[in-house]
């Protein structure tokens, strides 16, 4: 038997007709995939200039009300300040008038007594308003750590990228690789049958039809082959 007639160039012929349809295959997935990505692109920049805009609107509105919240912790800073100095002015009267007192007089020290204790009372609470206000100021607008949340964000988006981009070339590996092996699997439409003589010498080869497979596992003498069927691929 001739190599025309060879099982091995009968393989080798169906191998390259079935790569060629790969190959065809292949580059019209390709260029689907290149028109998905086209789209894919401008649907991603879209959203992320509106992504831009939107950050961009929150931080117009983020800065105007901190210009707003300012503007009020100062004023009301201011005004806490003409109450703290009005309560200066009147302690130090009230000092004055209790240090330098020369009433003999019982029912006059008494009165004076009640009067500068209801004012101190007053002043007191006045005071500790005062506090109050001031501890409760908010001068920290923003976080410190907003810039580094910043970050986290931008990073957690880069490594989705980086994560689609590897996983795309498997996927593109994978469905390359599934194609050819489904391409493979399927059966072979003609079958070919022949007789070994004497001349003829194999090396370790399997004859396919349809779900049996024929396979010459070893040489005996006398120039006869052993050969196994198994049943069912």
């Amino acid at each position: 038997m001739g190599i025309k007639e060879s099982s091995e160039l009968h393989n080798l012929k169906e191998r390259i007709h079935k790569k060629k349809y790969v190959i065809e295959k292949l580059k019209k997935e390709f260029d689907d995939l290149s028109g998905r990505i086209h789209k894919n692109k401008e649907q991603q920049f879209d959203r992320l200039n509106k992504l831009r805009l939107n950050v961009e609107d929150r931080m117009n509105q983020l800065e105007k009300n901190m210009e707003t919240h300012y503007s009020q912790v100062v004023e009301k800073l201011s005004s806490n300040s003409n109450q703290l100095n009005f309560l200066e002015q009147t302690t130090e009267d009230n000092i004055k008038e209790i240090e330098n007192t020369k009433l003999e007089s019982e029912v006059n020290l008494l009165y004076l007594l009640k009067r500068l204790d209801t004012i101190q009372k007053s002043d007191e609470e006045k005071i500790q308003c005062l506090e109050k206000n001031t501890n409760a100021m908010l001068f920290q607008f923003i976080p410190e750590n907003v810039i580094e949340n910043v970050d986290a964000m931008v990073h957690v988006l880069d490594t989705q990228q980086a994560s689609s981009k590897s996983q795309q070339g498997s996927n593109m590996v994978q469905q390359s690789q599934l194609h050819i092996h489904a391409e493979e699997n399927q059966p072979i439409k003609h079958t070919r049958k022949f007789n070994a003589d004497e001349s003829c010498i194999f090396y370790g080869c399997s004859f396919i039809d349809e779900n049996n497979v024929i396979t010459i596992k070893e040489k005996i003498s006398y120039n006869q082959y052993t050969l196994n069927e198994i049943e069912t691929l």
